[in-house]
């Protein structure tokens, strides 16, 4: 079973809705309610593939940025316009395995080669100052501005499931929460198997086995949790079954998390 959780903010709180429940929801609004066009966007309309690795809207500029595993392109609204159309810039068309914003509103993405590129000016470019991102240390510098880049003799794997609560960057990895502190990552608290952890717009959020969802937060340099919501009776989930997981799936803090039982 699927359950996609859908959230939003309203007069600043944070709510969380079930996704059937919201599809319940809909046949009550009006249809001069609903002024939304919905078009479908791949290779027939000039997609270089329909696998898609990552999508950037550049509120400079008013353009979408589609990442694929065939390259880098700009969408326009009537169609796609790729970048790497000479031996020169050819690296563009390759694979991307990540494409992502820095905390001053710049999109990068990583190529499969590890080395970095840039939305600049309306035109993707290779950036010369990164020879490559191949570390979570290098990633996390490059995306929130801390400074120049070295060499680490530990090597940790980039998830891209980073957040900034309080001007402290956080990342989650495997079942361990660490904080980023002067080149290092100290971990701040583990969870056991039961305990899923996901983020949304800078918080975090714990989903327990038995379908409780927990509010994380950090009081005093403190990690602490509190409930949130239960939703075990919505859940067709069997907490005493030793066998019985539950998975939270999340491709970005800021996309929907997908909960597998």
């Amino acid at each position: 079973m699927y359950t996609k959780l859908v959230t939003r903010y309203f007069n600043r709180r944070f709510v969380s809705v079930i996704f059937t429940l919201f599809l319940i929801a809909i046949p009550f609004i009006t249809q001069s309610q609903l002024r939304y066009n919905f078009e479908y966007l791949n290779t027939e309309n000039g997609l270089p593939t329909n696998a898609i690795k990552g999508l950037q809207f550049d509120e400079k500029t008013r353009f979408l940025w589609v990442a694929t595993e065939s390259g880098i392109v700009r969408y326009n609204g009537h169609g796609f316009q790729g970048f790497g159309d000479n031996e020169k810039t050819a690296v563009l068309n390759g694979r991307i395995v990540f494409f992502d914003k820095t905390i001053d509103g710049k999109l990068f993405g990583k190529l499969i080669d590890e080395r970095v590129f840039t939305i600049n000016e309306n035109n993707a470019l290779i950036d010369p100052s990164l020879p490559k991102m191949d570390d979570e240390f290098n990633y996390l510098k490059y995306k929130y501005k801390l400074g120049k880049v070295y060499a680490k003799q530990v090597f940790v794997d980039i998830v891209n499931k980073d957040f900034k609560i309080n001007n402290t960057i956080y990342t989650l990895n495997d079942y361990s929460l660490l904080k980023y502190d002067q080149d290092k990552l100290i971990t701040v608290a583990k969870f056991a198997n039961e305990e899923e952890p996901f983020v949304f717009n800078g918080h975090l959020f714990l989903f327990r086995k038995d379908g409780v969802i927990l509010n994380a937060d950090f009081k005093d340099d403190k990690f602490i949790t509190s409930i949130y919501s239960d939703y075990s009776k919505i859940l067709k989930h069997d907490p005493n079954n030793i066998f019985s997981k539950i998975k939270v799936f999340q491709n970005h803090p800021k996309e929907p998390v997908y909960i597998v039982t």
